[in-house]
């Protein structure tokens, strides 16, 4: 009897542990340093005027594994990096939202944000900027990379751009 509490026990213990690792690769990944970040824009591709896609990646050149916040904060400037005031709008159906996790990205690896904007004020006008950075920033830091195009929101309106949340790169 005594054997079977002790084997029960052992298996209960074995279990839990392995509940609560952390998936593999993020044991001791620690939140990415700005300076372990380069960042680049490129186009994401089906651009349908007016509304454009674009992708902010990120590459880890560092030589461990860090972690992303899913959501990170971004800011636009102007060619005296001086932030320009234009925020993001709420992704549709996303408050209070799910719970998003941290992205691992590996050394070398990738981890890319979405983002979408119109480059119209729509039929009865609007405001437009022309951002010369875009920057995302982390704790600790920032990472920037130069931002081609022209952002327009209608008058009235809130937020200039769609941000999709953090994804991995394969």
């Amino acid at each position: 009897m005594r054997y079977s509490i002790f084997i029960t026990g052992v298996v209960l213990a074995i279990a839990l542990s392995q509940a609560r690792a952390e998936p593999p690769g993020t044991a001791r990944a620690r939140p990415c340093p700005a300076a372990q970040l380069i960042a680049a824009m490129t186009a994401a591709g089906g651009d349908d005027p007016p509304q454009h896609e674009s992708l902010l990646v990120l590459r880890n050149t560092g030589q461990t594994a860090c972690l992303l916040p899913p959501l990170p904060a971004i800011t636009l400037h102007d060619a005296d990096h001086r932030p320009l005031k234009a925020g993001r709008r709420a992704p549709p159906g996303m408050f209070p939202g799910p719970v998003l996790l941290p992205v691992t990205v590996q050394p070398g690896g990738g981890a890319a944000v979405r983002l979408r904007w119109s480059a119209s004020g729509g039929a009865g006008g609007g405001r437009c900027i022309s951002p010369d950075f875009i920057m995302l920033h982390l704790p600790g830091g920032a990472v920037g990379a130069p931002f081609h195009g022209v952002m327009c929101v209608p008058e009235g309106a809130g937020g200039w751009f769609y941000q999709a949340p953090l994804s991995g790169l394969e």
